[in-house]
């Protein structure tokens, strides 16, 4: 039933996408530049940006036809080793896309019902942290709105170290649910990951093996891996340790790849021709079909949008597909992004073209968007109205964020303040991000290389629910808690570093053979406070989390229980103002320590 379903809603929108792409295109080429001038206009545009590139791969084509593809560039800039058609690039997320394409295979084979509870497919008890009783559906999965908040421990593990198989990594790194499923998006590798073991208990095959059988195989994929430690292709392991990793700006990371144990979610490496093999199976052929699926309906249905923006009527996925909104025509693919290499697959089945872009530098977006807009068109921008009486200023939190448990103290770093200027318009100061007004509800996230289309949800009072891109969506929060949030940080800091000072002091005291008070209960608490400070630094670089969390048990148990002993016997004291001043800092101190503690939940390591 789901795969008929969608297949008429997909029908339906091809027939309306149709009807208002046409006039998009000013040649006979489905492309905005003509074939003929495809490769001379890629060249140009690569020189231009000659300066700030090391490698990149592009590939332009048709269900039928490679209209493009070249390499650029240098996989190695300091031994001028060049980039060519072996290269081999991390897909990053775009791996996602074997995952869901895998599902729809097997939703055609009626092994999987999209909107059955997933815990129908998984063993007994797989799932120990959901929070609400509401099902949790496949759909929810390649929305990403199941509700989990964001998974960052453990997601990679440097090259050599042996990682635990996907059913195990799963279950060691599952989330705690935070939203009710369908809620909020907000974008989870955790999510894809399991879907794809999902595939393994459906099947009774490894998710890697799956793919060669009914992917990779098919459609004559040979140098691409998928594997954490990319075992399964030997020549793949041969070649990945050549490509050197490069920022923006070209600073050399190193050549050293990294796992992911949740490998579905975004480990596969191949050759720009392979991820083009892979790209061009997506398109229909002229029967609608593709060699990836028995039925025409099923490649319909893959394109149908299963969740829409706030305005109801803007696709915002396609089964776990991104609608890249910021293309004309409907245009669907995914980027790709890993620590250090970036890409995209975008395909218009309507004009039945796509292309492939591969880079080895982090977070690049002049070809992976820039570029890919010049190819495939840009949506027309309709910025620079007036918001009249429309506001979305205020602090914001990101759905894909930390919620519950250790890392919890991260989430302070993502606030993102939405600001009106004189103008009128709406930026980010923090994210160098300006907004532009296109039509009510609808805004350009004007950010770097990208423009980002936005869109809000207000309540009957006009006040916004939620501001949502493709990947998540920007929740409002409150500055007050914003600033006691900043506050309660800033007073443990002052608690840690008053903390060292004393220590100090009183090992000077110490050496000097003078007298001190109560210096047992307060190189405790002092001690106690600058531990917790330094350790929550450490934390912020993502270390060893189970033993970071006993220590600040440990630590917040020294300041509940020393703070009580110092002020009870100094009650039986008697003592200068001196004295009660510096037992009164120190308790206060004790108390802002364990209060950090206990509210940043810096003790949940098992969350």
């Amino acid at each position: 039933m789901d795969l008929v379903k969608y297949a008429i809603i997909s029908m339906v929108l091809f027939v309306l996408v149709f009807s208002v792409s046409t006039p998009i295109f000013a040649t006979d080429s489905p492309l905005r530049i003509p074939e003929d001038r495809l490769g001379q206009t890629i060249d140009a545009y690569v020189e231009e940006h000659k300066s700030t590139t090391a490698a990149v791969s592009i590939a332009v084509f048709t269900k039928d036809n490679v209209l493009f593809e070249d390499a650029y560039g240098y996989v190695n800039i300091e031994e001028e080793i060049e980039n060519n058609a072996d290269t081999v690039i991390e897909w990053g997320s775009i791996t996602k896309l074997l995952v869901w394409v895998s599902i729809m295979q097997l939703v055609e084979e009626g092994k999987i019902d999209l909107n059955e509870d997933i815990r129908t497919y998984l063993p007994n008890d797989f799932l120990s942290k959901l929070k609400y009783d509401d099902p949790v559906t496949m759909i929810h999965l390649m929305n990403h709105n199941a509700g989990w908040q964001e998974v960052i421990l453990g997601m990679v593990v440097i090259e050599g170290v042996k990682t635990m198989e996907l059913g195990d990594a799963l279950q060691a790194m599952e989330p705690v649910q935070v939203y009710r499923p369908g809620e909020y998006t907000a974008y989870s590798n955790y999510g894809a990951a399991l879907a794809g073991y999902i595939v393994e208990q459906v099947t009774g095959k490894p998710f890697s093996d799956y793919v060669y059988e009914n992917i990779f195989i098919p459609l004559g994929i040979k140098h691409t891996a998928l594997k954490p430690d990319w075992s399964d292709n030997q020549w793949v392991k041969d070649r990945g340790g050549q490509l050197v990793r490069y920022t923006t700006d070209l600073q050399n990371l190193g050549t050293q790849p990294f796992q992911t144990p949740l490998y579905p979610c975004g480990q596969a490496t191949g050759t720009i021709s392979d991820l083009r093999k892979f790209a061009m199976a997506l398109l229909p052929d002229e029967n609608g079909g593709t060699v990836l699926f028995g039925k025409t309906e099923a490649l319909a249905a893959l394109y149908a949008p299963s969740s829409y923006f706030p305005d109801g009527k803007t696709a915002r996925f396609c089964h776990g597909f991104w609608a890249l909104v910021g293309c004309r025509g409907f245009v669907i693919g995914h980027a790709g992004n890993t620590t250090a290499c970036s890409s995209m697959l975008a395909i218009d089945p309507i004009a039945g073209v796509g292309a492939v872009v591969m880079t080895n530098q982090q977070q690049e977006g002049i070809f992976n968007y820039r570029l890919l807009y010049k190819i495939l068109g840009e949506k027309e921008r309709l910025g620079g109205g007036s918001f009249t009486e429309e506001d979305i200023s205020g602090v914001y939190t990101p759905s894909q964020n930390i919620y519950k448990g250790t890392l919890k103290i991260i989430r302070i770093f993502q606030t993102t303040p939405v600001f009106r200027n004189d103008e009128g318009f709406l930026y980010n100061p923090i994210g160098g991000a300006a907004f532009e007004y296109v039509a009510p509800g609808e805004y350009n996230i004007l950010m770097g290389d990208r423009i980002m289309p936005a869109y809000a949800e207000f309540d009957q009072a006009g006040k916004v629910v939620k501001l949502s891109i493709t990947p998540m969506d920007f929740i409002p929060t409150s500055w007050g808690k914003i600033i006691f949030d900043i506050a309660s940080l800033l007073f443990l800091a002052i608690a840690g570093l008053y903390g060292l000072a004393t220590l100090m002091v009183m090992l000077i005291r110490k050496i000097r053979k003078r007298q001190q008070l109560m210096g047992g209960l307060r190189v405790a608490v002092c001690g106690s406070a600058f531990a917790a400070l330094i350790n929550s630094v450490i934390l912020l670089s993502l270390a060893i989390v189970i033993v970071q969390g006993v220590l600040f048990i440990f630590f917040a148990l020294m300041s509940v229980v020393c703070v009580p002993v110092m002020l009870f016997r100094a009650i039986r004291l008697e003592l200068s103002k001196k004295q009660k001043c510096m037992l009164t800092v120190t308790s206060a101190v004790g108390l802002v320590t364990a209060f950090n503690i206990i509210y940043w939940q810096l003790w949940m390591f098992w969350v």
